[in-house]
C-alpha cells in the first residue's frame, strides 16, 4: 500500500478546521500505536456547518469533511 499502516507513528496534529481553514480546535498530538483509534470531538459548543478534520504526520496530511447538524 505504500503507506505506514500498522506502524506506530507520531501525529503532529489532529485538528478541527472551519471551511475557511482556520483552526477551531486541536484534537490530538501524540504517538498512536498500530490499529484503529477513536478521538472524541465535542462539538456541543459549535454551530451547525461543515468542518474539516485534518491529520498531519511526518509523512503527509489528510483532510476529511465533517458535517455537524443540530
Amino acid at each position: 500500500n505504500g503507506g505506514t499502516l500498522g506502524h506506530t507513528g507520531s501525529v503532529r496534529a489532529l485538528t478541527l478546521l472551519d471551511v475557511a481553514g482556520r483552526m477551531v480546535r486541536a484534537l490530538a498530538a501524540r504517538e498512536f500505536g498500530p490499529g484503529d483509534h477513536i478521538v472524541p470531538v465535542d462539538g456541543r459548543d459549535l454551530p451547525s456547518g461543515v468542518y474539516l478534520v485534518r491529520l498531519e504526520t511526518p509523512s503527509g496530511r489528510l483532510a476529511l469533511r465533517l458535517e455537524l447538524i443540530r
